[in-house]
């Protein structure tokens, strides 16, 4: 009795058993893309947010706080929105409310404002000179604000 060998070269295998390895590393990209692309898509998005955000406002320079110092008794919200990149947050005194708004100038000097929410005029006027570590009412007639910014 004859054996016959049968020709069986390529009919054993498929694709996907002389591709195991390129099969669980396709598998493996996809599982962790699954996992983490998602997740780094939402901070993508967060920090695109926040750019715009930064996008609408201005820094305040020496020359913009001179301009409204000459002009604290008229000035309103609208005058400090621009500026104002952190919330203070609301406060309450009595009947009275109001926002807080903290606005950075430069490196050396920081201006709080506080501004009553039913008539928009502030109320607080503070400078703050981190260099001497003193502060300074802005809404007082006697202070002289060419006189702080040039020491």
């Amino acid at each position: 009795m004859k054996h016959y060998a049968t020709d069986t070269t390529g009919k054993t295998e498929n694709f996907f058993t002389r591709n195991v390895k390129l099969i669980t590393f396709l598998i493996c990209i996809a599982v962790f893309l699954g996992i983490f692309g998602p997740l780094s898509v939402f901070h993508i998005y967060q920090y695109y947010v926040e750019m715009q955000e930064d996008a609408a406002y201005v820094d305040m320079t020496v020359e913009d706080l001179r301009a409204l110092a000459k002009r604290a008794e008229t000035l309103t919200e609208k005058d400090f929105e621009r500026y104002s990149r952190e919330d203070g947050g609301d406060w309450t005194v009595g009947p009275k409310t109001g926002r807080m708004f903290y606005i950075q100038i430069g490196e050396r000097y920081q201006l709080s404002c506080m501004i009553e929410v039913q008539s928009r005029q502030v109320v607080y006027l503070s400078l703050l000179d981190d260099g001497r570590g003193e502060s300074f009412d802005l809404l007082d007639d006697s202070v002289d604000i060419d006189e702080i910014l040039k020491s």
